[in-house]
């Protein structure tokens, strides 16, 4: 069984029910078991900032899906939310599932590189996994998530506490 962290983000519908939603999804799935989660941030968009504020979270689960299976079993998660995968690349969207990490691998397929390339440079995803695991050694870098999450440039408003516990 692998140690698989998930990004999971939403900024449009209801946003909360949206993460939670979406993990009970991943808590029904036969075959991942959710092992932890950790607290919703708010957070201004990147890339493109002229949308709506997100909700984000990092979950860990285990698993012994391989990775491009997985892949697909989120994307159908994410399709249940109406999330169309045509033109969906940084815009607005009901629930967005990143693949962060599986195990101690460094995986590159054209659809699928993990650890998620873009996961050291975003504050909304670093913050709420250093909840979980902050001492995590990414794979390829060998720098922790609080260390990466350190050498950030934060402004205060760019993530908030939104919910502890869910």
């Amino acid at each position: 069984m692998k140690h698989i962290f998930l990004s999971l983000g939403s900024n449009l519908g209801s946003r909360l029910n949206n993460i939670i939603e979406c993990i009970n999804l991943i808590k029904k799935h036969s075959k991942l078991i959710l092992i932890d989660t950790s607290s919703i941030y708010e957070t201004k968009p990147m890339y493109n900032t002229n949308q709506p504020n997100f909700l984000n979270a990092v979950v860990l689960i285990e698993t012994n899906i391989k990775p491009l299976q997985l892949l697909k079993d989120l994307k159908k998660i994410e399709s249940y939310f109406g999330r169309s995968l045509k033109n969906s690349h940084n815009n607005p969207r009901v629930i967005d599932i990143d693949i962060l990490s599986y195990g101690n691998q460094i995986i590159s397929f054209d659809e699928l590189e993990i650890p998620h390339p873009k996961s050291i440079e975003r504050v909304f995803v670093l913050k709420p996994w250093t909840d979980i695991q902050p001492n995590y050694k990414l794979p390829g870098t060998q720098k922790t998530i609080s260390s990466l999450l350190s050498l950030l440039e934060i402004n205060k408003d760019d993530i908030k506490l939104y919910k502890k516990n869910i």
